[in-house]
C-alpha cells in the first residue's frame, strides 16, 4: 500500500550520538546446603539459533532462517543521548529558570537489539519466521485483530480499538491481562498462548545474553516489550509509532498497575513462586481502571503522547486567589493541593517547594480518581491510597477527593487515618471558592475553549503546543476525529528526537485516503517543532507551501510565549 506522508522533510541540528553499551548482569540465587558442595561443569548458555519458536502448525528454529536466502534478522544497537536535566515534575526549580533546558522528552536511544524482520517471499510459505508472526498475530484465536494498513475510511466511529493491544505476563509466562479480554482466566488464555509462547521465548534468549529485547518489528507491526522483572509488559501496534512512544505508553500502564501494587508487594509475591498467579491481587475496581487506561491510550490521548498535563486558561490574577486559597486553609497533614476538571485539566496546585509530583503520577492519579467515580456529580468523595511510583515505588499515599460538577479538589497526604482532617480541611477550601465568587469564575474558565481564531494564525485547523519548563500542554479543542489522531501520531513519530532542536514537515493527499481529509482544502499537510524549550505539532487543510507553515508555527509560539501566566500552572502554591 503507498505510503500516507508522500512528503516527509526531516531537518536537525547539533546531531551527535554517544555510544554506551551497559549489559545487564543475571542474577544467581545461591542456598545453602549441609553437604559438601559439587563440583559442576559449566553449562553452555543457549545460542538465538537453538530457540524454537511456536506456531500454528509445525515449529520453526531461528537458525533455519539461515536456509531462506529472502529472510533477515538485523539487530540495531545505537548509543545513548544526553540527558541534561531531571525534568519529569511538573514544574522547574526556580533556581534552573535562568538556564533551564528541559530533556524530559529526549529519547533515551537504548543499547539493546530491535529484532526487524524482513522476508519477500510468496504468501504460500508457511515456513519463513515472518509468516509464523504474522499468522499468530492474525490468527482468529489469537484476539489480535488489526484493520486493514493504513486504511482511515473503514472504521465508522472515531476510536482506533484495533489498530493496538496491550498485554501483562508473569516472567514465567503466565498471562495477567490483555485489553481484549480483561483479566485473564484459564479457558481466556488459550486464545494468547502462542502469542504469548513467542514473545517469551524472544525475550528469555535475549536476556541469557545479557541483553535485553525491546522490539519486534514485522511488516508494519511493532511489538514492543518493558521487561520489569518479574512482569512484563507488551504493546503490538500498527500504527508505525516508534519504540520510545510505545515504551513511554507501558510506563504509564506499569505505573497504574503499581499504584495498586506497590513494587516491593509485586516482588514478594514472586519471590517464593515463580509461577504466582498475580490475577487474585486484581480486583474489579483494578481491571476496570486498567481497561479504561488502556482505551485512553489506545483512542489517543494528546497528554500521555507528548508526555505531559493539559492546563485551563485563567486570569493570572485567579491563579494568584486560588494559590492564595489553597495555603491559607491548609492543614500539616496535607502534601499537596490539586483543582482539576472533569477532563483531566490541571487548575491549581499546592506542593511543597522541594518536591513535585511526576507527569506519570498526575495522569496515574488523575485516572484513578475519575475512573472511580460513576458520575462526577456536585458533593461526591472518594478515599483511596494510592502508591505513586515515581515519588515512591515502595510506600502508599492517601487521597481524598471531593467533586463539585465542574471541577474536583484532590488532598493528598501520608496518613491514612486524617480522613475526616482532610474532608474538613476541603471544606474550608470550598467554601472560600464560595465567599471570594471564584466558583462562577472558575466555571466560565472551563466551559470556555480556546479557538485558533484568537491566534494570529488563522490557516491552522488544529494545534497541540507543550511547554517544556511547565510540562504542560494547550489544545485548541479536544481530538476526536480518528483521521486527525492518525495525523498526530504520524507526525509525532516523524520528528527527530535526538537532536536539540528538530522540525519535520509532513503532506498527505487527498487521493491516498479516498477522498476523505480533516479541515478544508485538497491536501492535508502538518509540521512538527521540537526545540529544548517546547514542542509544537499543527495540522492545516488549506496551506501547503512550507514557508507559510513555518510563519503560522513561530506566530503560535509566540503568542503562546506571551501569554504564558493564563495558559498555564506556573510555581502554584508553595510551602
Amino acid at each position: 500500500m503507498e505510503e500516507d506522508a508522500v512528503n516527509n522533510e526531516t531537518y536537525s541540528a547539533n546531531n551527535l550520538l554517544t555510544t554506551e553499551i551497559q549489559p545487564n548482569q543475571p542474577q544467581r540465587r545461591i542456598a545453602s546446603v549441609s553437604r559438601p558442595p559439587v563440583p559442576t561443569r559449566p553449562q553452555k548458555r543457549p545460542s538465538l539459533s537453538s530457540l524454537t519458536l511456536g506456531g500454528l502448525r509445525s515449529n520453526i528454529k531461528v537458525s533455519e532462517l539461515q536456509a531462506q536466502p529472502t529472510t533477515e534478522i538485523s539487530f540495531q544497537n545505537i548509543g545513548k543521548s544526553n540527558n541534561f536535566t531531571d525534568t519529569n515534575s511538573i514544574y522547574a526549580p526556580s533556581t534552573q529558570s535562568n538556564n533551564f533546558y528541559d530533556n524530559s522528552d529526549v529519547q533515551t536511544i537504548r543499547t539493546n537489539p530491535t529484532l526487524t524482520i524482513y522476508s519477500d517471499e510468496d504468501d504460500g510459505d508457511q515456513n519463513s519466521f515472518t509468516s509464523r508472526l504474522e499468522q499468530i498475530i492474525s490468527h482468529p484465536n489469537s484476539d489480535l485483530k488489526f484493520g486493514a494498513d493504513e486504511s482511515f475510511a473503514e472504521a465508522e466511529d472515531d476510536q482506533l480499538p484495533d489498530d493496538k493491544q496491550f498485554f501483562i505476563l508473569s516472567n514465567a509466562g503466565k498471562l495477567i491481562y490483555a485489553t481484549s479480554g480483561g483479566a485473564m482466566d484459564d479457558q481466556n488464555e488459550v486464545k494468547y498462548i502462542g502469542y504469548v509462547g513467542v514473545i517469551q521465548t524472544v525475550v528469555n534468549s535475549f536476556l541469557l545474553d545479557g541483553s535485553e529485547l525491546k522490539s519486534i518489528v514485522s511488516g508494519s507491526t511493532r511489538i514492543t516489550i518493558m521487561n520489569q522483572s518479574p512482569i512484563i509488559l507488551v504493546a503490538v501496534s500498527k500504527l508505525k509509532e516508534s519504540e520510545q512512544t510505545l515504551l513511554n505508553q507501558l510506563d504509564l500502564i506499569y505505573s497504574f498497575l503499581l499504584s495498586t501494587l506497590s513494587k516491593p508487594q509485586i516482588i514478594r509475591s514472586f519471590q517464593n513462586k515463580e509461577g504466582f498467579d498475580l490475577r487474585k491481587h486484581l480486583g474489579r475496581a483494578d481491571l476496570s481502571g486498567l481497561d479504561a487506561l488502556c482505551r485512553e491510550i489506545i483512542n489517543f490521548d494528546a497528554g500521555v503522547l507528548v508526555g505531559a498535563i493539559e492546563s485551563v486558561r485563567l486570569r493570572k490574577t485567579t491563579r494568584e486567589k486560588l494559590s492564595q486559597m489553597l495555603i491559607n486553609n491548609r492543614n500539616k497533614d496535607v502534601l499537596y493541593g490539586l483543582l482539576v476538571d472533569p477532563s483531566g485539566r490541571l487548575i491549581s496546585v499546592m506542593r511543597p517547594k522541594t518536591y513535585t509530583l511526576h507527569t506519570t503520577d498526575l495522569q496515574v492519579l488523575f485516572s484513578l480518581v475519575f475512573n472511580q467515580w460513576k458520575s462526577f456529580s456536585d458533593g461526591e468523595e472518594l478515599w483511596l491510597p494510592v502508591c505513586l511510583s515515581k515519588f515512591n515505588s515502595a510506600g502508599f499515599l492517601y487521597a481524598f477527593a471531593k467533586s463539585l460538577g465542574s471541577f474536583a479538589l484532590i488532598l493528598i497526604g501520608a496518613d491514612k487515618t486524617k480522613f475526616f482532617e482532610m474532608r474538613e480541611t476541603a471544606q474550608k477550601m470550598l467554601d472560600d471558592l464560595e465567599t471570594k465568587n471564584l466558583l462562577n469564575t472558575l466555571k466560565d474558565a472551563i466551559t470556555r475553549p480556546l479557538s485558533t481564531f484568537e491566534i494570529p494564525a488563522p490557516l491552522v485547523n488544529h494545534f497541540i503546543y507543550k511547554s517544556k519548563r511547565h510540562l504542560q500542554y494547550i489544545t485548541p479543542s479536544k481530538i476526536e476525529s480518528k483521521k486527525l489522531k492518525k495525523y498526530y501520531l504520524k507526525l509525532y513519530s516523524s520528528v527527530d528526537r535526538h537532536t536539540r532542536i528538530s522540525v519535520s514537515y509532513l503532506r498527505w493527499d487527498k487521493s491516498a485516503y479516498n477522498g476523505e481529509s480533516y479541515g478544508v482544502g485538497r491536501n492535508i499537510a502538518g509540521l512538527g517543532w521540537v526545540t529544548p524549550n517546547y514542542e509544537l505539532y499543527l495540522i492545516t487543510g488549506s496551506v501547503m507551501r512550507k514557508d507559510m507553515l513555518v510563519k503560522s508555527a513561530k506566530s503560535i509560539v509566540n503568542w503562546c510565549r506571551k501569554n504564558e501566566e493564563r495558559l498555564f500552572v506556573y510555581n502554584g502554591a508553595t510551602f
